[in-house]
């Protein structure tokens, strides 16, 4: 990848975690979590006092990113592979 590209890359990274955190306010409002909440889940977490169904669910939710992941980074590959063999052929190139 070319600095152009990563640019690029980087920048619709920002954007989509740009959009994660819009949605976690808006779900945080909409669950009535408030900043004390989300404080006392962090030091839960922090100091290991977390219920195995929160654990359960957590191993659930990775497991689902991951294939979300891996099904992005499939698209995004086959359309760069589709890109870069669907170009049109020169007429009259010479091959060396």
């Amino acid at each position: 990848m070319n600095t152009s590209e990563l640019d690029d890359e980087v920048k619709r990274l920002e954007d989509e975690f740009f959009k994660l955190n819009q949605q976690f306010e808006i779900n945080k409002k909409a669950m009535n979590i408030s900043q004390e909440d989300m404080e006392q889940a962090i030091n839960d977490i922090t100091s290991g006092n977390i219920p195995k169904e929160v654990k359960e669910q957590f191993a659930a939710s990775q497991e689902e990113a991951k294939r979300e992941g891996q099904k992005r980074a499939s698209q995004s590959s086959s359309a760069n592979s589709e890109a870069k063999t669907s170009r049109p052929s020169r007429q009259g190139a010479m091959r060396i």
